[in-house]
């Protein structure tokens, strides 16, 4: 009883498998793409943000560089100034409680006035009071000197923050203000603060402090522009900050990442290609081994058959000693046939996994030549020029590699004369094997395939010869085992030559 799937016809079979290929391949690719898709999704947002950073950061980092620079400068002008009260030569300091509350007022007056008219007018003083200073003096004492000093400093200290100069006395208000416009900028120093508050940050990218215009086209990152002045009012000191270009440092930064990015691509895009060659080789190789069940099926059912025909009629009919012998002839040929197939089919088998064994000297010659001799017909010239060369091998199978390769220059050739050639020289310390015929020639696009198992030339009417595609297959797995190689070259309409190197063991 037949059940449904021996009723599904072939064809359905091969379709069904082709189907469920392409949507294993589609599944893939789409996988593929989502994986190579997501890398750079994620590194083009990691680099958004790379950027991002160092261009946020490098701009507070400056901004802090000079903030401590300009602290430094204000405490070396708070220090100078504090010299100078502390100097009775340039100021005096005094102090009385000659006041509604009667509490302790300093006094500052320079002790020598630049214009005499300032002090006729007593205009050259300054009076001020420490709230926190409770000690009620009509003289001052180094104590309390000391500690309106410290007073002093500390607000003078404020106003330099605020950017604002105090003439509290003429003497006292221009020694601050040449103290600040002597009091210049560091570049050099600023630079190192710099460089230290981004790697602070957490940004290693090669910066340096410039100060006036920037350049027009320069392929650098700008940071904004700071003024590092210590007034509010007057001549600016603007600086900037130039790192290396945001591209650069991100490369920089993730090289790594990067490489490993492109490296996964690489192995995914990789794995993809050889599954999918397996995949689409092991469907070609599916079909062609179920053509070749078919085709052999075919070629075992007919002698089968003719078999079985003649015995019967031997068996059942009185037949003459001429037909009978007929018709045993017919047997005897048939029963050939398929023990050249079964042949065929255990050299394959053989050579799926076998390792060769029975290595002895060889005369290359006799042994081409004990070949070739029952093969030759009247209408194939055959040459060969003697050389006494002498290989190692497996008789047998060299034989049999041999015996397909000149059968095959006789069975897909339809010149009126069939020429072969056999040619064997040394070269580069291997035994070169030279079979040449001028035969119907083997395509560029079959010559890549026709050693692979089962695969069979279509073209030019080769179909028409008997086989099943494990000749040539057989004859490379040989030759591979016996260290050597074998390649072809082959024009169509104007034969081939195909080439046996084996090592020279001499």
């Amino acid at each position: 009883m037949l059940t449904l799937a021996d009723k599904l016809p072939y064809g359905y079979y091969v379709c069904n498998m082709q189907k469920r290929i392409a949507y294993i391949l589609l599944l893939m690719t789409c996988c593929v793409v989502l994986i190579i898709g997501l890398q750079f999704y994620w590194n083009y947002s990691n680099y958004k943000v790379t950027v991002s950073n160092l261009k946020k950061e490098s701009n507070n980092a400056l901004v802090n560089a000079v903030k401590i620079q300009q602290q430094f400068r204000r405490d070396q002008i708070s220090s100078k100034i504090k010299r100078l009260m502390s100097d009775t030569s340039f100021l005096t300091i005094t102090c009385n409680i000659d006041n509604r509350d009667s509490n302790t007022v300093f006094v500052i007056n320079d002790t020598h006035p630049r214009f005499k008219e300032d002090t006729a007018r007593k205009v050259s003083f300054y009076k001020a009071g420490i709230n926190t200073f409770t000690k009620k003096l009509r003289k001052i004492t180094p104590k309390a000197k000391e500690i309106f000093i410290e007073h002093f400093i500390k607000n003078l200290k404020r106003d330099l923050r605020e950017g604002i100069i105090y003439y509290y006395t003429q003497g006292l208000g221009d020694s601050i203000t040449a103290a600040i416009n002597s009091s210049k900028f560091d570049l050099l120093q600023l630079t190192n603060i710099y460089k230290k508050e981004l790697i602070s940050k957490g940004i290693n990218a090669s910066a340096k402090i410039v100060s006036g215009n920037i350049k027009a086209g320069s392929s650098f990152f700008h940071t904004k522009k700071i003024d590092v002045s210590l007034v509010q009012f007057g001549k600016q000191d603007v600086v900037y900050g130039l790192l290396e270009n945001p591209n650069q440092y991100y490369l920089k930064e993730m090289r790594w990442i990067l490489l490993g990015t492109v490296l996964l691509i690489i192995v995914v895009s990789t794995c993809f290609y050889y599954t999918a060659k397996t995949l689409l080789s092991q469907q070609k190789l599916s079909l062609l081994k179920n053509q070749f069940v078919s085709n052999m099926t075919h070629e075992i059912h007919t002698p089968l058959t003719s078999i079985k025909i003649t015995a019967e009629a031997l068996q059942n009919h009185d037949i003459e000693e001429e037909t009978k012998t007929e018709y045993l002839s017919i047997i005897q040929h048939q029963t050939d046939k398929l023990i050249a197939l079964t042949n065929q089919l255990l050299n394959k088998a053989r050579t799926e996994n076998f390792e060769i064994d029975k290595i002895e000297d060889l005369v290359l010659d006799d042994l081409i030549r004990n070949v070739v001799k029952p093969m030759i017909d009247n209408g194939t010239k055959f040459t060969y020029a003697d050389n006494k060369l002498i290989i190692k091998g497996n008789k047998i199978h060299l034989s049999n590699v041999f015996s397909n390769l000149i059968d095959n220059s006789i069975k897909y050739n339809q010149s009126s004369v069939k020429f072969i050639a056999v040619e064997v020289r040394r070269h580069k310390a291997m035994v070169q094997i030279n079979f040449m015929d001028n035969g119907l020639g083997i395509s560029a696009a079959d010559v890549k395939h026709i050693f692979d198992p089962f695969y069979r030339v279509t073209e030019n009417d080769t179909h028409n010869v008997k086989g099943y595609g494990l000749g040539l297959n057989y004859v490379k797995t040989v030759v591979e085992k016996h260290g050597g190689f074998i390649h072809v070259k082959s024009e169509i309409g104007k034969g081939s030559t195909f080439t046996i190197n084996l090592p020279d063991e001499n």
